[in-house]
C-alpha cells in the first residue's frame, strides 16, 4: 500500500491482489461443485477455452508495449503445455477422485517443489531451515494422506490417486 498524508491508502494493485486470492480461495470448492453436474474434461475444455480466448485477447491488443516474438513462441508453448495443459489434466483428475478440503491441504506444497527445482537447477540454495521445512511439509502432507485411512498409508483407493495428481500437478505448477 502506498501512504498518503493522511496514512495508508488502497491501490488498484491492493485491490486486484485481494480479487486474485478471492478466486483462488473458491476455485477448488466451485470446481468441486461443477464436477457434479459436468464431466471432468468437459468442464476443464469450457475453462481452458475462455481462459484461452480472454489471453489471447490481451495478447493480440498489445496494450502496454508487449508483444510476442516469433522466436519466444517455442518458450511460451513449452511453459504453457507445462503449465496449463499438464497442470490442468493432473489437476481435474485430481479433484475428481479427492475432496476439495485435501485438495486445499495438499495445495501449499508448491512453494516446497518451487524451492526444490530451484535447488536442483542451482537457482538457488536451500539453508538447513529450509530443509527442515521441507521436511516438516512432506510430514504434513504425509499426515493428510494417511489422516484419510485411518492413520495408515494406503497406496488404493480413488482418494489416494487424487491426492497423488493433486500432489502432480503442484510440481507441474511448480515447475511452470
Amino acid at each position: 500500500m502506498s501512504k498518503s498524508e493522511n496514512g495508508p491508502r488502497i491501490g488498484a494493485t491492493d485491490l486486484m491482489m485481494l480479487f486474485t486470492v478471492l478466486i483462488w480461495a473458491v476455485n477448488i470448492s466451485l470446481v468441486k461443485y461443477a464436477l457434479r453436474d459436468f464431466p471432468p474434461h468437459a468442464f476443464n475444455g469450457i475453462r481452458l477455452v475462455l481462459a484461452s480466448g480472454i489471453y489471447a485477447a490481451i495478447l493480440a491488443s498489445g496494450r502496454d508495449g508487449f508483444r510476442l516474438g516469433k522466436a519466444d513462441f517455442w518458450k511460451v508453448a513449452g511453459v504453457s503445455l507445462l503449465g496449463v495443459t499438464l497442470y490442468q489434466l493432473c489437476f481435474i483428475h485430481g479433484i475428481t477422485r479427492t475432496t476439495a478440503s485435501t485438495t486445499s491441504m495438499i495445495a501449499p506444497m508448491t512453494p516446497v517443489f518451487i524451492a526444490l527445482l530451484s535447488s536442483f537447477f542451482k537457482m538457488e540454495r536451500i539453508s538447513r531451515a529450509g530443509w527442515m521445512g521441507i521436511a516438516v511439509s512432506f510430514a504434513g502432507f504425509y499426515g493428510v494422506i494417511a489422516g484419510q485411512t485411518g492413520g495408515r498409508l494406503s497406496f488404493s483407493g480413488e482418494t489416494f490417486k487424487g491426492d497423488i495428481f493433486i500432489l502432480l500437478a503442484n510440481l507441474l505448477w511448480a515447475g511452470y
